[in-house]
């Protein structure tokens, strides 16, 4: 069940709305800064939580703790720091709550909620091992970003030259 694609599409779907989640939630944060939690957010927040925590849960039981020593023992790394900081997430989120009276206590929450929510997106970084092509075109980028620094640079320097050689042309 764990290997099938159909499992491995759900979830990759569920990282995918997650990530669209994500951006909404950074977006309307951006354009009304100072906006209370809301409910709603909190609770499709702690339902993907759930999910992937679920996810987690059923590979450790189809797995055992051999998962980490596996061939994909670095996603599942990964996976595993998601959802511990979702759970951290959830606890700092509920206790942000409660204790609204507590300005100092307040704003170190928000630094810890912050946090989480940046590693909870690192969780899109799981989609590029199940898109082939991607993971290939993203090796190549990556190889040939240093010889492009390395172009642009030398580009860089061929027009300082020029214009030191006819400076009237400034």
């Amino acid at each position: 069940m764990v290997g099938s694609w159909w499992f491995e599409s759900f979830f990759a779907s569920v990282i995918v709305t997650n990530s669209i989640f994500i951006a909404v939630q950074v977006e309307i944060a951006a354009v009304q800064p100072g906006l209370p939690p809301d409910v709603n957010t909190f609770v499709v927040s702690s339902l993907y939580s759930l999910l992937f925590m679920v996810e987690l849960l059923i590979r450790l039981m189809a797995a055992g703790p051999g998962l980490y020593c596996s061939q994909d023992w670095a996603w599942t790394l990964l996976d595993t720091i998601v959802v511990l900081s979702s759970i951290l997430e959830f606890v700092v989120e509920v206790t942000f709550q409660q204790a609204e009276d507590s300005h100092f206590g307040n704003m170190r929450l928000l630094r810890i909620l912050r946090i989480a929510k940046i590693t909870r997106a690192l969780r899109i970084l799981r989609l590029v091992k199940f898109m082939s092509a991607l993971r290939s075109l993203l090796f190549c980028i990556g190889k040939t970003l240093r010889a492009m620094a390395w172009s642009a640079a030398l580009l860089t320097l061929i027009i300082f030259l020029l214009l030191a050689c006819n400076p009237e042309e400034l």
